[in-house]
């Protein structure tokens, strides 16, 4: 919940011209980059240099210090990371990285292969729609988060962003179609925990949000 508050915020602060702020605020939300990384996408797409050049002093500042307090520098820590979600790579809710374990990949190759490729794919359609909202670009970055590594039930409240992304979209356009979709999409988040850990209750929310 801090992490994706502290997404909140840099979309907040982003639609209310403070940039600056709204790059550090995504560097706050990179405690936690299994969520955040893909959030950069947006900033990256839109160019926005304010928040780009806050977010790098950001990361920079806390790297020194987390070097001077542990001794560990930001490679040793990516690398930690890395080995982690090999090791997780077939922990948490039905994803991309399961799909490719169960078929015979190595963790290892599982996990890049899903970050790479569903990565690049959130780059190649926040390209293209880098001119739209930032809300849509934060659905989109949600949507990429969920998938390109493994995640516990807990962490699909990132995809409030998608939510309110849809929603907007139905107020907007009121056809039945558009309603059924945001309705569906809520519906899902609003699950019990109990019920998501039902493997066809996830196969249906995949749908539902790919949709």
């Amino acid at each position: 919940i801090p992490v994706v508050a502290a997404l909140g915020a840099a979309l907040c602060a982003s639609l209310r011209g403070r940039r600056a702020f709204s790059g550090l605020a995504i560097g706050v939300a990179l405690m936690k980059p299994t969520i955040a990384v893909p959030f950069v996408l947006p900033y990256l797409v839109r160019r926005d240099w304010p928040a780009l050049i806050a977010l790098s002093f950001y990361c920079a500042a806390g790297s020194l210090i987390t070097y001077l307090v542990l001794g560990a520098d930001p490679l040793t820590m990516l690398g930690q990371l890395r080995l982690v979600g090999d090791y997780l790579a077939t922990e948490g809710n039905i994803g991309l990285t399961r799909g490719l374990v169960s078929i015979g990949a190595e963790p290892a190759q599982a996990t890049g292969f899903a970050a790479a490729g569903l990565l690049t794919i959130g780059a190649a359609v926040s390209w293209n729609w880098r001119k739209s909202d930032l809300l849509d670009l934060f659905a989109v970055a949600a949507y990429v988060g969920r998938f390109w590594t493994y995640h516990r039930v807990y962490d699909d409240v990132m995809l409030v962003f998608l939510s309110l992304a849809v929603v907007r979209a139905a107020a907007r356009d009121t056809t039945r179609r558009t309603a059924l979709v945001a309705l569906s999409v809520v519906i899902t988040l609003a699950l019990p925990a109990r019920l998501q850990a039902y493997p066809a209750v996830q196969l249906a929310q995949i749908v539902i949000w790919t949709v």
